[in-house]
């Protein structure tokens, strides 16, 4: 023990003891005992129910439960704009619905807004004569602010890039966010994913474990295929027959690399020389013109590389950017 540094941290220690305890006074290798450290502490993890293995045993990701507790920690407080009810409702649009309270008729008020028993009731208290009765007597419900129900589709980016400097980490952190967000509001959630191509993983739904397992799970690899992720999202809220309001998220790098063979076809007399950012464009253009709307969550550095090609989606989409280069910028995006 006369080995240990002064300045410990409770992993280090308890990983220590764990190998003595079981190892004895054995000569353990290097790579050895980095490998019952890792050990030692994915067994500890699984027993807390904080990640879990795949069937062959050769891949780990951490838990529903776990991510819960880790956007609890990450949301908690107040947004660096210092208004955390604006920012939750960034994407939000609003509708109206009646209160029961009223208040008296002013010229533009509707007559489906008139309250009978309350127009009654303002009558009799003032008594007044059949002759008597004007404008003045109505009494007109209150409307209030309310928020619609969306169906919001998740449109991940798992291509290979989102592997390198953490981006696929702030990915599924962005999604979880706003799934659970989404949600416990009373909306729909469902995910997509894309890299050579777009690929539908969960349809809208209102089971919260279901979208988060999935959304804890996404890996990397492959191309960037943006157009096709956007398609492949609008294909599926086009299908919802429901009144529910329409988004698709896209979570996104901003770098695409690949593109459809009939994507190609179909671009070949444009004068744009980026064909994949072109064909994302298109595809958020063609969603907006089907009443769906597209918002583009840019996971990105201090550099804000691909900052014009999502802009143009967002434009396109008639929705909005916003930039995640931090855990702490997941509190500026909820909607």
């Amino acid at each position: 023990d006369k080995q240990w540094q002064k300045e410990l941290d409770f992993q280090d220690m308890y990983v220590y003891y764990h190998i003595k305890q079981s190892q004895g006074d054995a000569d353990l290798s290097l790579p050895k005992r980095n490998w019952y450290a890792l050990k030692v502490i994915v067994d500890f993890l699984e027993k807390q129910e904080f990640v879990e293995s795949n069937k062959e045993g050769t891949h780990f990701s951490i838990t529903y439960k776990a991510m819960d507790i880790i956007l609890k920690n990450i949301l908690s407080g107040t947004p660096k704009n210092g208004n955390e009810k604006d920012s939750r409702r960034r994407f939000s649009k609003h509708a109206t619905e009646r209160s029961q309270d009223t208040r008296r008729y002013v010229t533009g008020d509707v007559f489906r807004d008139i309250s009978i028993r309350r127009t009654m009731r303002e009558i009799a208290r003032r008594r007044r004569k059949t002759s008597e009765i004007n404008r003045h007597d109505l009494r007109i419900f209150l409307k209030e602010h309310r928020e619609p129900k969306s169906d919001i589709l998740l449109c991940v980016d798992s291509s290979g890039s989102m592997g390198f400097h953490r981006k696929l980490i702030m990915a599924r952190l962005t999604a979880a966010a706003i799934a659970r967000d989404a949600l416990r509001n009373g909306n729909r959630v469902g995910v997509v994913t894309f890299d050579d191509l777009g690929k539908a993983r969960v349809t809208p739904t209102d089971n919260e474990e279901t979208v988060m397992r999935y959304i804890t799970g996404i890996t990397s690899g492959g191309n960037t295929n943006i157009g096709d992720g956007l398609k492949c999202a609008g294909t599926i809220l086009r299908r919802e027959r429901g009144r529910n309001r329409k988004v698709i998220m896209l979570i996104t790098d901003g770098e695409p690399t690949a593109i459809t063979q009939k994507a190609i076809r179909t671009l070949e007399k444009s004068d744009k020389k980026d064909m994949t950012g072109e064909y994302a464009v298109i595809e958020a253009r063609n969603a907006s013109a089907a009443g769906i709307e597209t918002s583009v969550i840019h996971i990105t550095d201090e550099k804000a590389t691909g900052k014009n090609l999502v802009e143009s989606i967002a434009k396109a989409g008639h929705g909005e950017v916003k930039r995640v280069v931090r855990p702490d910028d997941l509190r500026t995006i909820m909607i």
